[in-house]
């Protein structure tokens, strides 16, 4: 109806934003099984997440009534054409000193003994450890 228009927009049918994940996300549903693919604003930016999603949603309606049933391979084929290919940064996220070091990532090798002296972080954790035998 009339309040549903003013509330959407100009946006499409098919495009919805999603407010906790902070993305728009291009759905639809070929022989009722859905198809969604997510556009967040923090890889596509406000403007750009928006248009990548109402692009996507096109396509899909157009392979839909193509006659294209096999979910699967469409939504690959729309990752290939709308998604950014990202680097895999993840594993990069967390370094390779242990987490019982007894000295604090950002100190480097050449640091001052005093500040690995301060950094205890596992002093809790060995009388725990201790107290358990």
């Amino acid at each position: 109806g009339g309040v549903e228009e003013r509330r959407q927009g100009c946006r499409p049918e098919g495009v919805t934003w999603e407010k906790t994940g902070r993305r728009w996300i291009a759905n639809i549903s070929v022989q009722n099984r859905p198809l969604h693919l997510y556009f967040p604003v923090h890889v596509y930016g406000k403007s750009g997440a928006l248009q990548k999603a109402t692009e996507c949603r096109k396509e899909m309606v157009r392979m839909k009534e193509a006659g294209r049933t096999d979910v699967e391979g469409m939504k690959a084929e729309l990752q290939k054409k709308f998604k950014k290919t990202r680097k895999p940064t993840a594993h990069l996220r967390f370094s390779s000193v242990p987490l019982c070091s007894s000295v604090p990532p950002s100190a480097s090798a050449s640091s001052s003994s005093s500040v690995a002296q301060k950094h205890r972080p596992c002093k809790k954790r060995k009388e725990r450890e201790a107290g358990s035998d």
